[in-house]
This record gives structure tokens, sequence and C-alpha cells, in this order.
């Protein structure tokens, strides 16, 4: 394996992993101390919440064709990442992967159910996985909008 895909892989992989240690770590300590709304100020605040569907919770009840789905998108982003030539391509991708990889291990440990959050004003409840894949998706614009050369 040439030395820089080396290097572009453990990149990715200490990134996907660090997501994957803070998003499971701390929606362990939700769960375990934390027993209500609490208000962070502003438009932030901590509310213990299930989710059995996507964003927004869509496709609720849908169990398996989502696993499905987030098994074949992180499939497509592991391939992906092998083909990025930009170092900011390289940290979204790894970013999404360890983002849908921590909620579907998080949805297997919980019969279905991802774990989250951290509210936004009254719009959405979220945890750390949604904010790498949702930064992931920005980080991978970046790229495109500057005209850089992202696929070999």
């Amino acid at each position: 394996m040439p030395r820089f895909l080396l290097s572009r892989f453990r990149l990715s992989a200490a990134i996907a992993t660090l997501v994957v240690v803070v998003d499971l770590g701390s929606k362990q300590l939700i769960q375990q101390y934390l027993h209500g709304a609490i208000n962070a100020g502003g438009l932030l605040s901590l509310v213990p919440a299930t989710n059995s569907g996507f964003s927004f919770n869509a496709m609720s009840g849908h169990t398996l064709v989502m696993v499905l789905l987030a098994i074949t998108a992180l499939l497509f982003c592991v391939r992906l990442s092998t083909r990025v030539q930009s170092k900011i391509a390289t940290m979204a991708l790894a970013l999404i992967i360890g983002g849908g990889l921590s909620n579907l291990l998080d949805r297997a440990f919980h019969a279905g159910h991802v774990s989250d959050f951290i509210g936004v004003s009254t719009w959405f409840v979220c945890n750390v996985a949604d904010i790498a894949i949702s930064l992931g998706m920005v980080l991978l614009l970046v790229p495109f909008c500057t005209g850089r050369k992202v696929l070999h």
C-alpha cells in the first residue's frame, strides 16, 4: 500500500474511532445520569430521548430497511474514501463513517432505537454521531465548492 494511502487510512480510522467512542460514551453517560431535561442556555438543552427512525424520526418502525440502507451507505462511504484525493474529503468521510457506525451500534444495543440527547430549541434532538454526519456532509462540499479534484 502506498505511504500516502496508509496515512489517509490511519487518519480516517482515528477520526471514525474517536466519533464512535465519544458518541457511545456520551450516550452511556446521559442514560446513566440524566433523568430529565436540562436547559443549557439559549437554544441548547440536554433532553434524553430515543428515536426509532432516521432524522426527524423518518421511517420510524422500519428498522430492518433502515439498517440495510445505513450499511449500504457506510459501504459506499468506505469505498469512496479509498478514492478521494483531498484531506478534507478524507476527514469528512471519516466523520460520516464514524457517525453512521456509531448509530448502527447504538441501534443494535437498544432494540432498533438510537439515543438522542442534544436538544436544539424545539426543532430536534440529536446526538454526537448525528453532528459528525452533518459536519462530514458539509465538509464534503468544500472541495466541490473550491473546484478541487476530489476523486482519483
